[in-house]
């Protein structure tokens, strides 16, 4: 598989791949640590003032996040950028579909 990438193209595209790799990594690491950030703290809002917040409140934060990430860092990996398992298929995918 390795003699097929460098035959089919040049070293410089196998760099802008890896380069590439790296933004999409980046951006699901940052996407993973607001949703989890953003969304235990929602709930830990709600558990310190006595429900205040309430399940539909939580929910929503959810949604507010997921949204956000989506518009913002969206278009560097395919708005995968919350699930890591669907990004790593993803890529999978891709190179055993193009090899």
């Amino acid at each position: 598989m390795m003699n097929s990438v460098f035959n089919s193209g040049s070293l410089f595209s196998l760099w802008k791949s890896i380069k590439h790799l790296k933004k999409e990594l980046l951006s699901e690491t940052i996407g993973t640590f607001t949703l989890v950030f953003a969304g235990t703290g929602a709930v830990m809002v709600n558990d310190i003032s006595q429900g205040t917040i309430t399940h539909l409140g939580i929910s929503f934060v959810f949604g507010a996040v997921v949204t956000a990430l989506i518009y913002s860092i969206g278009h560097l990996s395919g708005a995968h950028s919350v699930n890591h398992k669907v990004f790593s298929k993803a890529y999978a995918h891709s190179i055993t579909k193009y090899s």
